[in-house]
Formats: structure tokens, C-alpha cells, sequence
């Protein structure tokens, strides 16, 4: 490849595949999920197979946090949209290493100034991918983050603290012993979620059942 015009060749590298899809209104629709797991499924030949043929080697979406699905699902009351972080955790399967992690979120969250208001274990459907993705399968876990005395309004303000609360997290996990395997954060905001996972594109869906919800 030579250089053309603003093309320089030496940008040129392999990639994953990545597609985006919006609203120009901004206005949240279930559609848009759908829409954009038709989109990953579309791009599954920039994939690849893991270590056996019904495991993918990663695919994953980003969404706006579904702030109605998350009032039906942590009925304990969360307050304003934007006003609470969720974090989307990969931990242990072993319920003792999963509990000790937890704990450790909390006490880090704590001495931080924050306050998880709840967790939740998300559904899952181990069937839907393959042997060996199954077999080093995380628990999946979501908790909502409430930082005291908020209200100022400057969301960007608020994620820049939940991106130091996630990275705080992170570094008091492996120096408490976790490992990348044990103990992974794929988001922390009060704005978007991440749902991911070591499948093809069009497992992830079945993975995650909720993926399918409406809200």
C-alpha cells in the first residue's frame, strides 16, 4: 500500500469489528438493542473460534443504562437517572470467592465515600455457549453505586469519580490476590452498560436473557 492523498499506510492493522447505532433524537428504545445485536451478528466474521468450535473468542455491546429496566429490577428505589453509577462485575463462581469479592467492592466503595445501594446476580444461560466458554464462565454481577451528597448535576464530573472508584476497585482486588480471571469490571457509569462475554455474536443474546426485556 502506498501513500495516497491523507491515506498513510502506516495507520494500516487488524481490528476487531466495531458498528454503532443512534437515535439523532437521543431518545431510548429497545429497538436500538436489537438493532445493534443484528448489527454484531453482521459482523461475526471479525471474530474468531476459541478452543473449540462453539467458543467465541469475545463479543459484547454498549448501551445506555435502561434506567426503567433497573427501577423493575432493584426494587429497593434507585434515585434520578444519572445520579447512580452501575457497575457490571465478572467474578468468581465459587459463592465464597464471589461473597469476598462483593465485600471487597463495598469496603473499598466505602472508604471512597460511596454506597452501593444493592446487588444483583444477572441471569445467565450457560447453554448458550460453547464447552469451553462455559466451563471458565464468571458469575455475573451488577450493583448501583450512590455517591452521598450528590446533586450538582455535572454528570461529566460523576464519571470521572466512578472511573476513579473502578480503577480503585481494580487495584484492591489484585492486591487482595484476585486475578484478570477472577475479578473484572467490563463498566462502571452512570450513563452506559457493558454486556460481554468470551461467545460469538449471536450467543450473547441468549446469554443474556435480559438483553431480550422490553424496558
Amino acid at each position: 500500500m502506498r501513500e495516497t492523498g491523507l491515506y498513510d499506510p502506516q495507520n494500516e492493522h487488524d481490528s476487531c469489528g466495531v458498528g454503532c447505532v443512534c437515535r439523532l433524537d437521543g431518545a431510548s428504545s429497545h429497538a436500538l438493542v436489537s438493532d445493534s445485536l443484528r448489527l454484531l451478528i453482521n459482523l461475526t466474521h471479525r471474530g474468531a473460534a476459541g478452543a473449540d468450535a462453539d467458543s467465541g473468542d469475545g463479543a459484547g455491546i454498549i448501551i445506555r443504562i435502561p434506567d426503567r429496566f433497573f427501577r423493575k429490577v432493584f426494587p429497593q428505589g434507585l434515585p434520578p437517572h444519572g445520579e447512580y453509577g452501575l457497575g457490571m462485575f465478572f467474578l468468581p463462581l465459587d459463592p465464597s470467592s464471589a461473597q469476598r469479592a462483593r465485600e471487597l467492592v463495598e469496603n473499598q466503595a466505602g472508604l471512597l465515600g460511596w454506597r452501593i445501594h444493592a446487588w444483583r446476580e444477572v441471569p445467565t444461560d450457560e447453554s448458550k455457549v460453547g464447552r469451553y466458554a462455559s466451563r471458565n464462565r464468571p458469575s455475573v454481577w451488577q450493583a448501583a453505586f450512590i455517591e452521598p451528597g450528590r446533586g450538582d448535576g455535572d454528570q461529566d464530573a460523576f464519571e470521572r469519580r466512578l472511573y476513579v472508584l473502578r480503577k480503585s476497585v481494580e487495584t484492591k482486588a489484585q492486591a487482595a490476590g484476585f486475578s484478570l480471571d477472577d475479578f473484572y469490571v467490563p463498566s462502571l457509569s452512570s450513563r452506559t452498560i457493558v454486556y460481554k462475554g468470551m461467545m460469538y455474536a449471536a450467543q450473547l443474546e441468549g446469554f443474556y436473557p435480559e438483553l431480550a426485556d422490553p424496558l
